[in-house]
């Protein structure tokens, strides 16, 4: 086995082909499983089917055949959605004892039908192979644009939901409830044209609980500005109560900066430690030097926190990430004016760091860290004192900021340094932006600047981290 020389090392990429959005999140038998967008013949988008990897620890990934192929003889291919196990053989598709795996996904059809359908299949040898059920589709609206559907089991009603996005011009989200996973009932409807214009996609509705005992649930959806290019992802927190998401208006939309490159993120079904872990596609553009295109974020636990008298949704690296840690790099107490290295050339392995710093911004307009890369060109990840922002500058592309709503005192800085890609995370995670470097030049050397004034580097670590992703 061989590390092809523009590869991540840590971040999961098809073998080869297209990948887009993370589908199918679950864990079932000690199993995290990523289904995923996929084009299997090509390295851009189409024929959509959805790719498979299992992991036991979100990090090391087995990769599987494809478990859902398009189906052109039917018309349609294989679009995004989820997975859950049915424990309880609500749908009966169980077996001898045997959960089943069902997946719930959308089917877009064409040529000549300009609709999207909602279809369920089931698997009973642990997610790796699926029968389409012969009733499909359990839902159908007659939209062009209507789907990726996320379903989870809502106890205290005793069904399934499922959460779907609905119209190709201004977003709504629709939700559904359904004894068996087949017959589904219209709930109700969430709308929010001010707060996000668009189309929207991938939606997610989850609950989490804040460090005071309370619960609040957050949705989420991304969404499309139709011909005027990009795209974004609004999370909303508010209430559920087995009908409605009702949004509290009191809560901050957490926004990504319009350009990160993140889009499409869903959480896990089940995880066996009752985290809420979510993942997101990196979009990347095809190149004829790599065999893929796509790759998918770190995984991140979802959390509420309450920051500047709010609660806000934070983002962090899950704990199983610190088991890459390799080569550790220490500097503390720094007086920073200009920029000044911590690690150089030789020092610098494969180029895959993570960076965890303290900063006081002092009378610097900006702080934080240095990503040197090949070509003698440099990255940098840090804060700017004037606009409260969190930031990452990465050659050839617009900056990418995020507000990090600091309360005051020395700023937080952790940063994910992989080939190809940047991802950090401002504060107590309430500030994360993701940003390519492409080409994938890898990282030769680390270091610590501050710009028009003085900083004070109160610590830095550095990590050299292993590299997971391998493929002959």
């Amino acid at each position: 086995m061989v590390i092809e020389p523009n590869r991540p090392l840590f971040h999961f990429t098809p073998p080869i082909n297209w990948m887009n959005d993370p589908n199918g999140l679950v864990w079932h038998d000690g199993e995290y499983h990523l289904y995923y967008q996929h084009n299997p013949y090509g390295k851009a988008w189409g024929h959509m089917s959805w790719g498979h990897a299992v992991s036991d620890d979100l990090l090391r990934w087995q990769h599987l055949p494809v478990a859902l192929w398009e189906a052109p003889q039917r018309g349609y291919t294989i679009f995004s959605g989820s997975a859950v196990v049915d424990l309880r053989n609500t749908s009966g598709f169980g077996h001898q004892g045997v959960a089943p795996v069902v997946a719930i996904y959308t089917a877009d059809y064409h040529p000549g039908r300009a609709l999207e359908d909602v279809h369920i299949a089931y698997s009973l040898d642990r997610g790796r192979t699926f029968t389409e059920y012969t009733g499909n589709p359990v839902l159908r609206v007659n939209n062009p644009k209507f789907g990726d559907p996320k379903v989870f089991w809502y106890a205290p009603t005793e069904r399934w939901i499922m959460a779907a996005i609905h119209g190709p011009e201004q977003g709504w989200l629709d939700l559904y409830a359904s004894p068996n996973l087949k017959d589904w009932t219209f709930l109700s409807a969430f709308h929010a044209p001010q707060s996000v214009p668009g189309m929207w996609e991938c939606p997610d509705l989850f609950p989490l609980r804040a460090p005071d005992g309370s619960e609040r649930w957050a949705l989420k959806v991304n969404t499309v500005l139709p011909n005027q290019g990009g795209s974004v992802t609004r999370y909303f927190l508010g209430k559920f109560d087995g009908r409605a998401f009702h949004g509290d208006p009191a809560s901050p939309l957490m926004i990504y900066p319009d350009g990160d490159p993140l889009y499409a993120e869903v959480t896990y079904n089940d995880d066996p430690q009752g985290r809420r872990i979510l993942i997101g596609w990196i979009r990347q553009t095809p190149r004829d030097e790599r065999p893929w295109t796509g790759m998918q974020s770190i995984p991140r636990e979802v959390s509420l926190r309450e920051i500047g008298g709010q609660w806000r949704l934070c983002q962090s690296p899950i704990a199983e990430m610190q088991t890459l840690r390799r080569a550790h790099h220490t500097v503390s107490r720094a007086n920073l004016t200009g920029a000044a290295p911590v690690l150089t050339g030789g020092q610098a392995g494969p180029g895959a760091w993570e960076i965890a710093a303290q900063f006081d911004p002092g009378t610097a307009s900006e702080c934080g860290v240095e990503i040197h890369l090949a070509r003698n060109v440099t990255a940098r990840a840090g804060y700017a004192a004037a606009t409260g922002e969190v930031f990452v500058d990465a050659p050839e592309r617009p900056r990418l900021a995020m507000p990090l709503h600091h309360a005051g005192g020395p700023v937080e800085l952790r940063v994910f340094v992989d080939r190809g890609v940047v991802e950090l995370f401002g504060g107590e995670g309430q500030a994360t932006v993701s940003a390519l470097l492409e080409p994938e030049t890898a990282c030769v050397g680390l270091g610590a600047f501050a710009l028009h004034g003085a900083a004070r580097l109160a610590t830095l670590e550095l990590w050299e981290l292993e590299a997971v992703v391998r493929h002959a």
